[in-house]
């Protein structure tokens, strides 16, 4: 190198621009590749997003076992006897009076969504419901960390 340095006196300073433009290139190479990452990472997580929404939304409207085949107003056997260890008719009673003005005018469609919706969004057990709710889940023989889940 020196024998190239006493040929041309600017062989250093070319050498380090060339080096320095290679340094150049690959970082904004690098940057672009790491754009590129980022955003099919994003999208990814965009899509396990909606994938998990939908996979909700599915497992939302399967059968519970606790209403009766085709009946979304009937509870089956199994549904009764959730029904009464959790006193939910005495529960529906005393909450119906404080909802009534929301639903007064609702066709039984629009109720069943409003109570649906009541009961996902709204609902917040007391303690005590909360021990039903569990002790019930329990001696149905399902293991669960919400309530929500199996009913």
């Amino acid at each position: 190198m020196e024998f190239l340095a006493e040929i041309n006196p600017g062989y250093y300073l070319m050498a380090s621009v060339v080096v320095l433009l290679a340094i150049v290139t690959a970082l904004y190479k690098f940057g672009v590749w790491k754009g590129k990452i980022d955003e099919s990472v994003s999208s990814l997580k965009d899509l396990v997003t909606e994938i998990r929404t939908d996979i909700k939304e599915i497992i939302r409207r399967l059968p519970s076992g606790t209403l009766k085949e085709g009946s979304p107003l009937e509870l089956s056997d199994r549904g009764k006897r959730i029904s009464d260890d959790l006193e939910a008719k005495d529960w529906a009673k005393r909450t119906s009076k404080e909802l009534i003005d929301q639903v007064i005018d609702k066709e039984d469609f629009e109720v069943q969504e409003f109570s649906e919706s009541y009961l996902w969004n709204e609902f917040n057990p007391t303690d005590a419901q909360d021990k039903k709710i569990r002790k019930c889940i329990y001696q149905d023989h399902r293991k669960t960390s919400s309530f929500r889940a199996r009913i």
